[in-house]
């Protein structure tokens, strides 16, 4: 009988526990349901003023007192939403909601046709709060009526240029897509979008600058926006090179997790290396070997700031990526950019590469050198005398100029001698 009880009392206490679940969420459905009934949207839109910001407005009804009403969007795929309040008045019974979101600054900027998702929250005065649905919105640049070519892995954005020119382009993107991604072995997800400017002038307000004497005195040709997948670039004759270079940075960004510590050199090296004209850089790594400027992988977390030798960077970068995945091959490169995403410094750097190729960053070094000098065709300095080490071109005129400094000496000497005699 006890038994019996026991079974009856457990039963009892289930039915209790599920009914009380049952009545909760009842509740609460009711409870949302007759949220959505306080507020009716009448209706709501965000508007591009580019570069400037966008204005989020609403019109809605609500038969609860509004205390506050929030705007909350993300952009792209950044890890972090960005909200405002709004300014609220009303009239005839309708509350009429605005706020202009200023992207004109360096930490708002918001770069064109960046997808931006977002909701509003409306807070009445009892502290109980409503979220609306999602909208979608693509902060376009609302200066140019602007064209679409949409393919499976891009969308291209142009304007007064011909259709047969942006489809070239769009080809380019997505083969460099489709090479890199396989290289790395990542997948990228939603489509990239390509931005085509048609010169220097519209392209200015549409990238950022790190400072007014840069924006002043530098051409940009391309940007690349890894967090929100899009590439913007200057239609000149480097056009199709700049496409493959900054494609190259989204899918690096990628197979990195946006890392704080990938090495610069790495990055603008395997941007290079996607180029369509490789051989580019030949007569500048050629002047970097006879000048004796070409600086170890540890240097190259950020580039000389002298013109001549930030190009041979950019060389000698794209030469050792090469040089790593023509002996060590593909999968050890995809291998090291996975690990990147975990490190905490760039002095850890150094361990990954011993981790996956056997080597640190010093010992690649000077493997790369010997190679490149094999390459080119330019003899090794190990293999040099002392005396071909003492006139290579950088020392013949500090030779010549203590030669001929000292044979001035002495025909100096030898007149004091004559006129003292």
């Amino acid at each position: 009988m006890e038994y019996f009880t026991k079974k009856i009392n457990l039963f009892l206490i289930l039915l209790l526990t599920l009914f009380l679940i049952f009545f909760s969420i009842h509740k609460n459905i009711a409870l949302f349901s007759d949220y959505t009934e306080y507020v009716d949207i009448l209706e709501q839109s965000a508007d591009s003023d580019f570069p400037n910001g966008i204005n989020f407005q609403i019109h809605f009804t609500s038969e609860k007192n509004i205390e506050d009403v929030k705007i909350v969007f993300l952009v792209g795929n950044r890890s972090t939403s960005q909200y405002s309040y709004m300014d609220l008045s009303k009239a005839n019974n309708k509350i009429f909601a605005e706020h202009f979101f200023n992207s004109g600054s360096i930490n708002n900027f918001i770069p064109p046709s960046a997808k931006i998702s977002y909701f509003y929250e409306f807070i009445f005065d009892d502290n109980s709060s409503y979220v609306s649905e999602d909208f979608l919105f693509f902060y376009h640049d609302n200066r140019f009526k602007w064209q679409e070519i949409i393919t499976e892995k891009s969308n291209i954005f142009f304007y007064d240029i011909s259709v047969d020119l942006a489809k070239a382009i769009s080809n380019i993107s997505d083969q460099t897509i489709t090479k890199m991604s396989k290289l790395l072995d990542v997948k990228i997800g939603n489509t990239i979008n390509l931005v085509i400017y048609n010169n220097k002038d519209d392209m200015h307000s549409a990238v950022t600058h790190k400072s007014k004497t840069s924006s002043e005195k530098l051409t940009i040709l391309g940007q690349a926006f890894s967090e929100e997948k899009i590439v913007i670039v200057l239609l000149d004759e480097q056009v199709f090179e700049t496409v493959n270079h900054e494609i190259t940075h989204i899918i690096s960004s990628i197979a990195t997790d946006n890392s704080d510590f990938f090495p610069l050199w790495l990055n603008e090296g395997l941007s290079e290396y996607s180029d369509i004209t490789p051989q580019k850089y030949v007569s500048i790594l050629k002047w970097g070997i006879e000048e004796e400027n070409l600086l170890p992988l540890k240097q190259l977390n950020t580039f000389p700031g002298d013109p001549k030798k930030t190009i041979l960077a950019y060389g000698q970068s794209q030469s050792v990526v090469r040089y790593l995945i023509d002996n060590y091959g593909q999968k050890n490169i995809a291998n090291l950019f996975q690990r990147i995403r975990k490190i905490k410094s760039y002095s850890a750097i150094d361990t990954e590469f011993t981790n996956v190729y056997g080597f640190n960053l010093d010992q690649l070094y000077s493997s790369w050198k010997d190679n490149l000098y094999q390459e080119l065709g330019i003899e090794s300095p190990k293999n040099r005398s002392l005396i071909d080490k003492l006139f290579i071109r950088k020392n013949y005129y500090i030779i010549l100029s203590f030669l001929v400094s000292t044979l001035v000496v002495l025909i100096l000497f030898r007149l004091a001698k004559k006129t003292s005699s």
